[in-house]
């Protein structure tokens, strides 16, 4: 198979063509540096002049052969006592960044703040964010946004809903009209912006973590309007948009409830006619109220 975009051309002994890979070639040209400086060198043993030498590494290096420059370099410092003929050795960034003192010290900063991101353990440690990201992917991390819970609840408002739970289940499994007969109402702000997004939230966790929760305790200061909307097993009955400064108290729930009951009659004329049909909504204060 011939790769020329990453390939390189060279001619053996014999003269037949000969297709490298690029790591290869690289390699192959290194060796052939580090062997014309041994020839520089054992010109020196000889004392030839740079020029000499220049001359002979030309005839049998063509095309291949050191620059006038490095030969008279490599030339100079072998007359100054130079023993090798390898590659100085040279201070800089190290060769292998997925070290054990590396990995020690981003598995601390994660327990320390697990909402670190990677660009601030790659700056800490003076690494690149690939790097960075193999190290997170060696210790079995990922980061998981966590999960946003409407309430908080006691454990008695908990044990009452699971009694509800449990009787709606049993009113189910006895009825099979039960479920299609229920009208449920909920309502939902329309904010303007959150403060923070599950994104920001998200955490360094283990594979075998679970992500942890997050109550979502208030989303923002500016709302601007309110959603009622009723629904059942076939879809939307009734919805309601509410302005920011319209206050929703049993007077107005009231009329939500009348114009629901019109809209029943128009877009569910079956469960109308049969009066089987039930609602379902919260206890908030509107709700529960003598009049509603």
């Amino acid at each position: 198979m011939l790769l020329r975009s990453t390939s390189a051309r060279r001619q053996d002994a014999t003269g037949i063509s000969v297709y490298l890979a690029s790591g290869e070639f690289s390699a192959i040209r290194m060796d052939v540096r580090v062997e014309q400086r041994v020839n520089i060198k054992f010109g020196v043993k000889l004392a030839k002049t740079a020029t000499e030498t220049l001359q002979l590494l030309h005839g049998a290096y063509v095309g291949e052969a050191l620059s006038r420059a490095r030969v008279f370099a490599c030339h100079r410092r072998f007359i100054l006592s130079k023993v090798s003929a390898e590659d100085d050795t040279r201070s800089g960034r190290p060769s292998s960044l997925r070290n054990e003192n590396n990995v020690v010290r981003i598995s601390d900063m994660i327990k320390e703040d697990r909402t670190v991101t990677v660009r601030v353990l790659a700056d800490a440690l003076h690494i690149n964010k690939s790097t960075c990201h193999q190290i997170l992917q060696d210790l079995g991390k990922r980061k998981l946004n966590a999960r946003l819970v409407p309430h908080a609840l006691t454990q008695d408002q908990k044990e009452v809903r699971a009694s509800n739970c449990a009787d709606l289940l049993h009113e189910a499994q006895n009825d099979a009209m039960f479920v299609n007969s229920m009208i449920a109402e909920d309502e939902s702000w329309c904010f303007q912006y959150d403060p923070q997004t599950k994104r920001q939230s998200a955490e360094w966790r283990s594979m075998c973590t679970p992500p942890s929760k997050k109550v979502r305790r208030q989303s923002s200061k500016t709302k601007t309007i309110i959603l009622f909307f009723f629904f059942d097993a076939r879809g939307i009955v009734h919805h309601k948009f509410v302005p920011q400064w319209q206050k929703i108290n049993q007077e107005v729930y009231i009329s939500f409830l009348r114009r629901m009951h019109e809209a029943i009659q128009r877009r569910r004329s079956d469960l109308c006619a049969s009066g089987r049909w039930n609602l379902l909504h919260d206890n908030a204060r509107p709700h529960t109220a003598l009049s509603v």
